[in-house]
């Protein structure tokens, strides 16, 4: 919001401007956020240079962010400006939410593993540590993971984010839907073209639908879930839209087939050589750390750094060194 009211950014779509006139609501906010020391005048503060609008200001970088302190000082601005400003603030907030739900970032609380099912596996938890004064117990816990997307929550999830789009006042982009897969790779011989659901990430920057490169989407699919996002082009190259009846007759032959197997299928050299392929599988084992986690967390980050994971997840595979 600052960046809109200084200049530096433009208003994000969706978002009102209170009076309808750009410049003239910059030009009220800055002299109210002066008035309550959220900023400075970047120069002179001439009476004519204010009233028109051409003097700018400055914003230090640890208020940019200081959101209770925003909402404090706004307390201290005439009634009328309160609203305005409060108004702008929340419809940029609620762009922002879109934007980081579209894109698969939004987050309602702390939430370490994401998978359609996790359950625990038997012969668990194992203690692994005990700390030598307190006694606290570190103990591994042996979980598995089910990233499958049945097709009636995929639906579901199309049409919330309509919803949330059409809530916003917006377009749902007519790019957004299903998909299957128009280039010759088959998984295993089964001759069933890959299906996906697409959903544009929404940026809040009309323009950008102009430029395929540019607008991105958010990949499901039946099997793993949610994976790296897709420029429009790339999509259009490798799938073509299809009715949600095809859909779902693909979705559900995936969604069942990679319950037990692999991407490569039968003929995977991995699975052949008697090893474990879980590439594109539904399910995975974890092995997750709980208990007293801090005396072994050096060693465990340490584990999770050479795996190439996230040391805040905590999450460990069997064959590490525990």
């Amino acid at each position: 919001m600052f960046n809109d009211v200084i200049g530096y950014s433009a208003p994000m779509a969706g978002v009102g401007i209170p009076g309808g006139n750009l410049l003239e609501f910059q030009r009220r906010v800055r002299k109210a956020f002066v008035s309550v020391g959220l900023a400075k005048w970047a120069g002179p503060p001439s009476a004519a240079a204010i009233a028109a609008g051409t003097l700018q200001i400055s914003v230090k970088d640890s208020e940019m962010g200081n959101v209770p302190r925003f909402l404090n000082r706004l307390l201290g601005i005439a009634v009328d400006e309160q609203q305005d400003i409060f108004a702008y603030f929340s419809d940029t907030f609620d762009a922002c939410v879109l934007r980081a739900k579209s894109s698969g970032k939004w987050d309602e609380g702390i939430v370490s593993l994401k998978a359609e099912s996790i359950k625990a596996l038997p012969g668990f938890p194992r203690r692994i540590h005990t700390e030598a004064h307190s006694g606290a117990e570190t103990k591994v816990v042996k979980i598995q993971l089910d990233r499958g997307v049945p097709f009636d929550v995929a639906v579901k999830r199309l049409a919330d984010y309509k919803a949330e789009i059409l809530a916003a006042k917006q377009t749902v982009p007519p790019e957004t839907g299903w998909y299957r897969s128009t280039y010759v790779r088959r998984a295993g011989g089964t001759e069933h073209p890959f299906v996906v659901l697409a959903t544009e990430i929404w940026t809040g920057n009309v323009g950008g639908r102009n430029n395929n490169r540019q607008r991105h989407f958010r990949i499901c699919r039946p099997n793993n879930g949610y994976v790296t996002p897709s420029a429009l082009v790339d999509l259009q190259h490798n799938y073509e839209p299809v009715s949600e009846a095809v859909a779902k007759e693909l979705w559900n032959f995936w969604h069942k087939h990679m319950l037990t197997n692999c991407i490569h299928g039968a003929n995977c050299k991995t699975r052949l050589s008697g090893r474990t392929c879980v590439a594109g599988a539904r399910k995975q084992d974890e092995h997750m750390i709980v208990g007293a986690v801090l005396p072994v967390w050096r060693l465990v980050t340490q584990v999770c750094s050479k795996a190439m994971r996230c040391a805040t997840r905590a999450l460990l595979r069997a064959d590490e060194r525990f």
